[in-house]
C-alpha cells in the first residue's frame, strides 16, 4: 500500500489521516481490532464505520473501492 496511499489520500483529502504504527502501540492495534498492516480503519463522530484488512486492500483499486463507500 506504500506505493500507493499518498495518492489515495490526495484523492479522499475529506478524511483526516492518521498513521499508526502497530508495533510501537500494540495496545492501539489490539483496541481498535488491527489483527494485520496494513489496514484502514474509517470513523466518524466516534463510530467505526468501515475495516478494510490488509488481506483486502493489496490494490489501489481495493482501497479507493472501499472509501467511496463512505
Amino acid at each position: 500500500m506504500d506505493n500507493f496511499i499518498g495518492d489515495v489520500m490526495e484523492e479522499f483529502n475529506k478524511f483526516e489521516w492518521y498513521s499508526i504504527n502497530k508495533d510501537e502501540f500494540p495496545s492501539i492495534a489490539e483496541e481498535y481490532q488491527v489483527m494485520g498492516i496494513p489496514s484502514l480503519l474509517v470513523y466518524q463522530n466516534g463510530e467505526k464505520l468501515g475495516h478494510l484488512h490488509s488481506a483486502n486492500a493489496k490494490t489501489e483499486e481495493q482501497v479507493t473501492e472501499f472509501l467511496e463507500a463512505y
